[in-house]
């Protein structure tokens, strides 16, 4: 076997954009590495024989039974948050749009230059956004997939005039507020 350390592995710059996506990176990447030392004790080969479970080796499994554990502990609390953060979120990303571009949830969008808006393909439970004509050239919105109030694209004409969209889960569709 080679000697590999998955402690080293880089943290993907669009994991790095989501803290919460971040910190199971992290964890998942320390996991490994404490699984990695566990099994081969740093090098590359198995300590734990087959025929042999001496009471170090039931320690490293012990050991490694319990990080698993935590991760999934872990993984859990990662979505308790992110459920508490979806439901009480207050706070906007405020964006001014003059090009077309895909938005995120809860994106607060100033378009501008008749740009189209596309949805996210993935928005998560509750997702909520909000879409507003900053200048009075037409803006389209792009469900991105899935339907907005019933239709695949919907538009804002009027400068001021701004839509807020909710994502339901059950019925996978952006409705209006």
């Amino acid at each position: 076997m080679s000697q590999v350390d998955p402690f080293i592995v880089q943290i993907p710059a669009s994991l790095r954009k989501d803290r919460e996506s971040e910190q199971f990176f992290i964890y998942l990447n320390r996991f490994l590495h404490d699984l990695w030392q566990c099994t081969t004790g740093g090098t590359g080969v198995p300590t734990v024989p087959n025929s042999d479970l001496s009471n170090s080796n039931l320690h490293n499994i012990n050991f490694l039974l319990g990080r698993v554990y935590d991760l999934g502990a872990k993984i859990e609390d990662l979505e308790r948050q992110k459920e508490i953060n979806i439901t009480y979120r207050d706070e906007f990303n405020s964006i001014t749009v003059s090009e077309s571009l895909t938005i995120n949830d809860f994106d607060f969008a100033n378009v501008m230059n008749g740009s189209t808006v596309t949805l996210p393909q993935y928005p998560v439970k509750n997702s909520v956004i909000i879409i507003r004509n900053g200048d009075g050239k037409k803006v389209k919105m792009d469900g991105n997939g899935k339907k907005i109030n019933g239709s695949s694209t919907g538009y804002l004409y009027r400068k001021g005039t701004a839509i807020t969209l909710q994502y339901f889960i059950d019925s996978d569709e952006w409705l209006a507020r």
